[in-house]
């Protein structure tokens, strides 16, 4: 507990200072893991050796691109490869704090953590609640499927968390709690938008899929209060945060993790769309360097706001997860954002899988089924050229109940 304040003191303070101190300090992490990795993970030191890359070779942030980048799915089949030698004694006892992936690219990949890289990640959470106005005293309820694991201990009685299992965010045991920050997905906030629960949060906190600006504008206006947005990854925790100062764009933990973008060729890119790669400064247990974490984000390398941080300016969704329309690439987002505007309508997700592509709406039940198909129909003749259905059903949900947007 000390040592996670200590971490959140010392984050605090870069928010105040020059981005070229934030590099330094950066840089010295990255080098640190770099030379870690090479002598103690035996995937590395292989792979490096192979393609004729050293740790000594990176003197500056830029020269990262020298360092291959790994794949999700070869993490994925070897991720005890990826394990350093000082800490397998303790992975054969079962000793480490554990992330799983999603599985929204495939199988759940486990993310094994010691309490330091822990205690970073939690202390990097918590500067975000605080520049959005929260305190640690605030109640909190905290949406996770692990929720009946990580109940109880004096941590959570001291900072006012509830854990929550999805499920029990849409019931009464929000309003008894009655709390000061909420923090859940957002398929999550939306079956909450549609109970009776009467509750007044300072703010909404969102993470774990995206966030259409429907939704968001529909919770601002339910619960009276702003809703915040979180990009991030099980492998590397919270990435980035969106800023209250220009909502579109979400700033870079750049303590916590150096965050690319490459395009198809493996080249670094700045500015427009590319697959996002990331390096986390903080794991030494799992050091996961330039991981390929399957997102097409864009980045922009210096913001005009008052954070010295690099920004995360577009999100649009999962590499992998995507429909085809005049041979352009039609995103999640993309989706959500084209058919907002229907009233009526509360879920849509698009079937992509192969033509005709299914286009299936949930549909509110004070409204008319016939004029939001037909709303929905005029929504897809515009985003795809393909052939394709739209019908009333169930949506297709993974294995947490999530509502995906697009599904192939």
């Amino acid at each position: 507990m000390i040592r996670r304040y200590l971490y959140l003191r010392r984050l605090r303070k870069h928010i105040y200072q020059r981005e070229e101190d934030i590099e330094e300090y950066r840089l010295a992490r990255l080098k640190g893991l770099l030379s870690y990795a090479y002598k103690n993970v035996p995937y590395y030191r292989r792979t490096w050796k192979e393609e004729g890359f050293h740790p000594s070779q990176v003197g500056s942030l830029s020269d990262i691109v020298q360092v291959p980048i790994t794949s999700k799915e070869y993490l994925r089949s070897n991720y005890e490869d990826f394990i350093a030698q000082p800490y397998r004694p303790y992975y054969e006892q079962d000793r480490y704090y554990l992330a799983e992936t999603a599985g929204s690219t495939g199988p759940s990949i486990p993310i094994l953590k010691d309490r330091r890289c822990q205690d970073f990640q939690r202390a990097v959470a918590y500067r975000a609640f605080l520049l959005y106005g929260a305190s640690l005293s605030d109640v909190k309820v905290l949406s996770t499927p692990q929720a009946s694991e990580m109940r109880g201990g004096v941590l959570n009685a001291l900072f006012n968390n509830h854990y929550l299992h999805p499920a029990e965010c849409s019931s009464k045991l929000v309003e008894d709690i009655d709390p000061d920050i909420i923090s859940l997905q957002p398929s999550t906030l939306g079956e909450l938008l549609y109970t009776d629960i009467d509750i007044s949060p300072e703010f909404i906190q969102t993470a774990g899929e995206i966030l259409d600006s429907e939704r968001k504008e529909e919770a601002e206006k339910r619960f009276d209060t702003v809703v915040h947005d979180i990009y991030g990854s099980s492998e590397a925790g919270e990435i980035a945060w969106r800023c209250p100062v220009d909502p579109e764009h979400y700033h870079i933990n750049s303590e916590l993790a150096v965050l690319e973008t490459v395009d198809e060729e493996g080249d670094q890119v700045w500015d427009e769309y590319g697959d996002a790669v990331f390096t986390n400064l903080s794991n030494y247990y799992l050091p996961l360097i330039r991981l390929s974490i399957g997102d097409s984000i864009k980045i922009r390398r210096q913001s005009p706001c008052r954070f010295p941080f690099p920004e995360v300016t577009g999100i649009r969704g999962r590499t992998g997860i995507f429909a085809l329309s005049g041979g352009e690439r039609v995103y999640g987002r993309d989706v959500k954002e084209a058919f907002h505007a229907i009233t009526g309508l509360k879920h849509v997700q698009v079937i992509a899988n192969s033509e005709p592509y299914e286009v299936i709406v949930d549909v509110e039940s004070s409204q008319s089924a016939d004029e939001v198909l037909r709303s929905a129909r005029k929504v897809a003749e515009n985003l795809f050229d393909t052939p394709f259905t739209v019908t009333e059903q169930e949506l297709q949900s993974d294995s947490d109940d999530k509502i995906l947007p697009l599904v192939n």
